[in-house]
């Protein structure tokens, strides 16, 4: 199995560029899979200057319903002419943040929406349910969102009524991907917390999860929430993390710092590896 990311919030290699935003190819052996679009074309970009052919992407995942992984579904629809795109019914929500003190929408633009419909009218969208799917040794599940928020959580929905609520990322789904002896999680911003989406993973599959790639969400988190991270990575020693993306640069560091920089990795625009399970 090799994984490339063709999208991050930083750039590590030439001339490749980094957005904030998230996409990563999983290419193995039974199926490839584009995991999440970033913000628009730059994924497409940077894959043709890697070498990378998006005609044999199989499936396309959108983690969840922010515009930060979905502003590419067009260009991904229109590269990807083989593969079916999988994504929540509820990543159509209006999605709002508040994080700058003014209330925001992020969720999916009026052109990403168009091009969903238009695959779904073709027959290429894929809805997630309540089970998980399974892809010839592959599962995309969720966890049905969060139960409990922490204080001051920055996102919000709309109600059928039109009135805000807390968005508790029920939309949020991951890729579980088996190997022989163990398996590799695939996420996108972990709003529904990452030991939460691992203890899911778990339940899914006899063998542990010993390797997870994408975002965690701690560029902002409290150092309860990042020492509770560390706790539950640290009764996992075997498992490795490449953190980028929602990760930040400030929470990546005290995750590292609190795990004493075992089994934890930074990845960027253009960071690839083969692994073998």
């Amino acid at each position: 199995m090799n994984i490339t990311v063709l999208a991050d919030n930083t750039a590590g290699m030439g001339n490749l560029r980094g957005e904030l935003g998230f996409s990563a190819i999983i290419e193995t052996e039974n199926r490839n899979f584009l995991f999440d679009t970033g913000l628009g074309s730059l994924f497409a970009r940077n894959a043709r200057r890697l070498g990378i052919e998006l005609f044999g992407v199989d499936c396309i995942i959108l983690s969840h319903g922010h515009y930060d992984h979905s502003n590419g579904i067009r260009r991904a629809l229109r590269e990807c002419v083989n593969a079916s795109l999988v994504l929540h019914r509820e990543a159509f929500a209006q999605k709002f943040s508040n994080s700058t003190g003014v209330l925001r929408y992020i969720g999916l633009d009026s052109k990403t929406r168009r091009a969903i419909a238009e695959a779904n009218e073709n027959g290429r969208v894929v809805w997630y349910e309540k089970t998980a799917l399974a892809y010839g040794g592959a599962f995309i599940f969720n966890t049905d969102g969060r139960k409990e928020l922490p204080p001051n959580w920055n996102f919000f929905t709309e109600d059928c009524c039109g009135n805000d609520q807390p968005d508790c990322f029920v939309d949020e789904i991951s890729l579980l991907l088996e190997g022989t002896k163990g398996n590799f999680l695939i996420v996108g911003c972990s709003h529904c917390g990452l030991p939460k989406i691992v203890e899911k993973a778990e339940t899914l599959s006899d063998k542990p999860v010993t390797h997870i790639l994408g975002g965690s969400h701690l560029y902002k988190a409290t150092d309860e929430e990042i020492e509770n991270t560390a706790k539950f990575f640290r009764s996992r020693p075997d498992c490795e993390l490449y953190l980028g993306h929602c990760t930040g640069i400030n929470g990546f560091a005290k995750l590292y710092h609190a795990l004493d920089g075992k089994n934890i990795y930074p990845i960027h625009t253009g960071w690839s590896k083969k692994f073998v399970l």
